[in-house]
Parts: C-alpha cells; structure tokens; sequence
C-alpha cells in the first residue's frame, strides 16, 4: 500500500472523466533539445502501467518533481553542471540523444 499525502482515501475519482486514479509512480518522458528524458512522476494516476493513458492529477509536492525534473532535463542538455540535495528519484532515469 502506497502512503497517501494528507490520508487522501486510497481512490479518487478523476476530475476529466471520473475514472478511478490510484496513488502511484509513473514513469513520464519529454523532450529537451532534441534529447529524451525519462522520470518517475509520483502522481494520482488512472494507469501507472499504460505509457499512453496519461491522465492523472499531480498534487501537493507531486509539482515540485515535475518542475525539479524538467529543469535537470534541460541542464543536462545544456550540459550544465547540476547540484541537488533532492532524492535521486528526481534525477531522470534514462537519457538518449
């Protein structure tokens, strides 16, 4: 069982379609530059499995790691160096060009 942000209950209905989310990691990929970068996004999610059912709701400190992720995505790719006391979670998983 996944500890839930503020004991938000186990399930929550999604605000797009009212499927149900579940609390979770997801792996998410984007673009910077022309290189890929791949990241565990913790979230409420319909699909932690389903690369292309992205519909979900990032909450409390859930925007902090997107926001993290993208900005070390694009140092990477800038190929600046980087300095974080975040978890290592936060560092993108895989990079290809």
């Amino acid at each position: 069982m996944t500890k839930t942000p503020r004991n938000y209950p186990e399930t929550m209905p999604s605000a797009e379609s009212g499927r149900p989310m579940t609390r979770g990691e997801k792996l998410v990929s984007f673009k910077v530059e022309g290189r890929n970068f791949t990241y565990r996004q913790p979230g409420w999610w319909c699909s932690l499995t389903d690369p292309d059912d992205m519909e979900g709701q990032l909450v409390d400190e859930d925007n902090q790691i997107a926001d993290m992720a993208r900005r070390t995505a694009k140092a990477l790719a800038l190929s600046v160096p980087t300095y974080s006391d975040q978890p290592f979670r936060l560092i993108p998983i895989s990079c290809s060009d």
